[in-house]
């Protein structure tokens, strides 16, 4: 199986496990049973632990979860694009991206200075599309 994919499969499982986690804290913060509260504390400590050996293992290929959240987060905000939104939200997304772009920027000077290995996996075109928007 090729790095991209793995790292697609692995981003997959952390955002689920993070979603995950969520819920199950909304869950003990509401529940007044002590024993339920117990339990769902339980099971999002346990997709904590998750998410950390997901995240772990992510390393082992020379890409890390939080640059690759970005590419879920570049996704939304691509989507809400393409979504009949009014135009006054239009700059505020661009910027967001923007925002977003430049700290992969910002990742990949770093990743590059500590390693070889190049970790940046968005292209130049990418970056001119939502550059010139």
């Amino acid at each position: 199986m090729e790095i991209k994919k793995i790292v697609t499969v692995l981003n997959d499982l952390i955002e689920i496990s993070r979603n995950d986690a969520e819920d199950f804290k909304t869950c003990a913060e509401t529940i007044e049973s002590a024993e339920l509260k117990f339990f769902f504390q339980t099971r999002m400590r346990d997709c904590e632990k998750t998410i950390r050996e997901l995240e772990a293992a992510m390393s082992q290929y020379g890409v890390y979860s939080d640059a690759n959240s970005s590419t879920y987060t570049l996704k939304a905000y691509d989507k809400a694009l393409k979504e009949d939104i009014p135009s006054d939200l239009r700059p505020l997304i661009n910027r967001g991206i923007r925002r977003i772009l430049v700290g992969e920027m910002n990742m990949c000077i770093f990743d590059l200075e500590d390693s070889t290995q190049k970790s940046f996996s968005l292209t130049t075109s990418s970056l001119n599309s939502y550059a010139n928007e």
